[in-house]
């Protein structure tokens, strides 16, 4: 295998300039940095990011707990955080904790020399004690979720009470009645949200909108609503909050 050095002899610039390049700094010239990156792929040659970011005090990598990602709530977290670390030029290395304890996940990743942890501690599976561990290696640590009386640290974390007030569920009903149905809707809704009419060619459309403090109370508001507008108690299959 090519080594760094070599490739940079071939291509007849120094080995920090191909550094330079790898690393996407934009201090070198494209089409100096155009011609390396075609050489490169010719000669098949890559750099070893955890070689030189070791040089530099680093590995560039970043471990990240989460539960299964087979919840989409998770999957959605761990995408988020993947587009951050990439446009930053990190990588994520992911364990999913309801395969293997948080703990050892943890333990493992240290033994990789990962730059930071993202810890999701939804199994609680932390003692106050093992925790304390984590904050002495000195590693930058942020905590997604609730965290475990006990622990502390950097946390990302729901605001129901706001999430929910800013939540808003949402109901359409195409119908022919649907001005008639416009002023017992916002009866029903009250201060809680809104609602609106228009016609599209025969067809008439109500928009109803609702939100509330939280989950719950959203639910509770969104029951009678559906009742009026499907003659139902259920809530209906699709809706968004």
């Amino acid at each position: 295998m090519i080594s760094l050095r070599q490739f940079a002899k071939m291509a007849g610039v120094s080995p920090a300039t191909v550094s330079r390049i790898f690393s996407g700094s934009d201090s070198v010239a494209p089409v100096t940095s155009t011609r390396i990156m075609e050489l490169a792929l010719a000669c098949n040659f890559r750099p070893s990011v955890v070689r030189a970011a070791s040089r530099r005090g680093g590995t560039r990598s970043i471990g990240v707990v989460m539960p299964s990602l087979d919840v989409s709530y998770f999957a959605d977290i761990f995408r988020g955080i993947q587009q951050e670390l990439f446009r930053e030029k990190y990588l994520p290395i992911l364990v999913d904790s309801s395969i293997n304890p948080e703990l050892d996940a943890v333990n493992r990743l240290v033994d990789h020399q990962v730059d930071g942890l993202i810890l999701g501690l939804v199994r609680e599976t932390l003692t106050p004690s093992a925790f304390k561990n984590i904050l002495q290696l000195n590693l930058p640590l942020v905590i997604t979720g609730s965290i475990t009386a006990g622990l502390y640290g950097d946390v990302v974390d729901n605001d129901d009470v706001t999430g929910g007030r800013l939540a808003l569920a949402t109901v359409l009903l195409v119908s022919a009645r649907a001005e008639a149905m416009l002023e017992p809707v916002r009866t029903v809704i009250g201060e809680a949200g809104g609602a609106s009419v228009w016609t599209v060619g025969r067809s008439g459309k109500l928009l109803a909108r609702l939100c509330a403090a939280d989950g719950y109370d959203l639910r509770r508001r969104l029951v009678p609503l559906v009742r009026l507008l499907n003659g139902t108690a259920g809530l209906p299959k699709l809706w968004s909050l």
